[in-house]
């Protein structure tokens, strides 16, 4: 899904009140993530930075990044495997993930090698 002008949105998610926004079509981050997070009530952001994450903490909020979803979504049968899309993140996306925290997430979902 491509990220409309302008857009904020909150959704429910179970019982957790989740945001994502975006702004000129890029999805904001860090602070005005917290920040539009605390304004609509949310219980969960969606974020991966470290910093942003312990920011978040702070200010009550929960925080979930990419990872997170993805162990989620196999918990809940949504996706068959984590590893292929992490794969895919880090090769065609250019996202980081160290490789502690790769291997970590492998083992939470019960493929590690």
């Amino acid at each position: 899904m491509v990220p409309s002008r302008n857009s904020s949105s909150s959704a429910r998610w179970g019982s957790r009140r989740l945001c994502a926004s975006s702004t000129q079509g890029r999805w904001i981050r860090g602070s005005e993530t917290i920040a539009l997070g605390i304004q609509l009530g949310a219980t969960l952001v969606l974020m991966d930075e470290r910093d942003g994450r312990n920011r978040a903490r702070r200010q009550g909020l929960r925080s979930m990044g990419v990872v997170g979803v993805l162990l989620l979504a196999k918990e809940r049968g949504l996706i068959p495997e984590v590893r292929p899309r992490l794969d895919a993140l880090h090769g065609k996306a250019g996202f980081w993930l160290s490789d502690p925290v790769y291997r970590q997430a492998l083992a939470s979902a019960g493929e590690q090698r």
